[in-house]
């Protein structure tokens, strides 16, 4: 494997007009979210008024769909990529608590347009370092991704996932936007940013698939591979079809509806689903106080199995099973 690329700068300006005319994709798949605050956006900004270095953008040249102009996807910058766009098109103000440097002391709760001519087009006219790689196959992709974020703050459900393919990733992507996965799976904003709602479909897909792994780290990564190889295994109309089962039965946010709990409960409405069972019955059977799961999840029979090794799951599973079983 040969991976070939160049090393060079360009203005702030020019990155701006490249993603302004969408040719910097910031939405390919193997990318995490935007996790950047106002705060450190603001104070990337600062560094550009102030000459203070940022570490060097890479940026695979690939071509325009349908056109054949150059375009980027950023292997490396997403964020600060981001975070420029959006001042320079007004989407925030620097924020108030921001690292102030001589002699912009009065910079703090401006937009872009708010300050002085002079100090947008020095921000403009900052030569940014950028490596530019030749196009990669998608596995010299994953491979890049994964090597320049070793020092980088990423979980490793975001490493794992970048190693799935495009294809396997544009799967999960139509799944993760379901209303169940947005409105009541019992996850923080924080969370779902770090794909922890991911995570939860990749945990129903092995469990689908019968495979008997942990759950842990180590085998998330380690299916993350197979699903590499066989994106197929991913069925997204079967996981479609248990998610609008999931949200007719469920209607609301319910604490224990969490990242441990609910690739287990996908399983079951898979199955209740197949024994033609009407959603509402499953919602009364998981929701009522008093009733078999309540009890079960806050049993100690339960709880002594909470950890994500392979045994401990299969151990929750069946617990769980038994109840379902009798509905």
């Amino acid at each position: 494997m040969a991976i070939r690329y160049s090393v060079g700068t360009k203005t702030v300006s020019w990155l701006y007009n490249e993603t302004k005319k969408g040719n910097i994709k910031t939405d390919v798949a193997f990318q995490r979210e935007e996790v950047w605050d106002k705060l450190r956006k603001s104070n990337l900004i600062v560094s550009l008024l102030s000459g203070i270095p940022i570490p060097n953008l890479l940026l695979e040249e690939t071509s325009k769909d349908g056109e054949e102009s150059t375009a980027y996807i950023p292997i490396e910058g997403k964020q600060r990529i981001a975070s420029i766009k959006q001042f320079i098109d007004g989407e925030f103000a620097l924020h108030k608590r921001i690292e102030i440097v001589e002699p912009y002391n009065d910079i703090a709760g401006k937009t872009f347009n708010d300050l002085t001519g002079e100090q947008r087009e020095l921000i403009n006219q900052v030569n940014l370092p950028i490596t530019f790689f030749r196009p990669m196959s998608e596995k010299e992709r994953a491979i890049v991704f994964f090597m320049t974020n070793q020092a980088s703050p990423l979980t490793s459900m975001e490493i794992s996932r970048s190693g799935i393919g495009e294809v396997g990733l544009e799967k999960l992507k139509k799944i993760r936007e379901h209303e169940f996965l947005t409105e009541k799976l019992s996850i923080t904003k924080k969370a779902r940013l770090r794909f922890i709602d991911t995570q939860v479909i990749i945990e129903y897909v092995m469990l689908s698939n019968n495979e008997n792994r942990d759950f842990t780290s180590t085998g998330i990564a380690d299916y993350c591979k197979i699903l590499a190889e066989n994106p197929g295994l991913i069925n997204v109309d079967k996981t479609i079809a248990v998610l609008d089962y999931m949200n007719k039965a469920i209607s609301e946010k319910y604490s224990y509806m969490n990242k441990a709990n609910t690739p287990l409960l996908m399983l079951i409405c898979e199955k209740l689903i197949e024994k033609e069972i009407p959603p509402e019955k499953f919602g009364e059977w998981v929701t009522g106080e008093g009733k078999y799961f309540q009890k079960k999840i806050r049993s100690e029979e339960y709880l002594l199995r909470r950890s994500y090794k392979r045994k401990d799951v299969q151990e929750r599973l069946r617990i769980l099973m038994a109840g379902a079983n009798k509905i």
